[in-house]
């Protein structure tokens, strides 16, 4: 095992610092991922926000079963909402 010293002024340790903390992790640990470019996944959840996407979920299965039920719906549109739906539910889930 090699190990790896880096130089930090105050600010940028702190921001390190506090970036691992989001995500629960040591500076090691945090720095590592980041460096090897590995994804890094919350293990803290607000359990509101998990609701809310839980809700938007529901929302687009209840939005296609809705659309195979109805055969003159306009598909492009639907499509294109259901497309709107899931890079919300993307951007929220990178986002937190």
């Amino acid at each position: 095992m090699a190990s790896l010293g880096i130089w930090l002024n105050d600010i940028e340790h702190a921001e390190i610092k506090l970036k691992a903390a989001e995500y629960d992790l040591s500076l090691g640990k945090f720095i590592k991922k980041q460096a090897l470019r590995k994804p890094i996944i919350r293990t803290k959840s607000d359990p509101i926000l998990l609701r809310q996407i839980a809700a938007i979920g529901n929302n687009a299965n209840q939005i296609a079963r809705w659309a195979n039920s109805n055969p003159n719906a306009d598909s492009v549109e639907l499509l294109a909402a259901l497309h709107d739906i899931e890079s919300a539910l993307i951007d929220i889930r990178n986002a937190y």
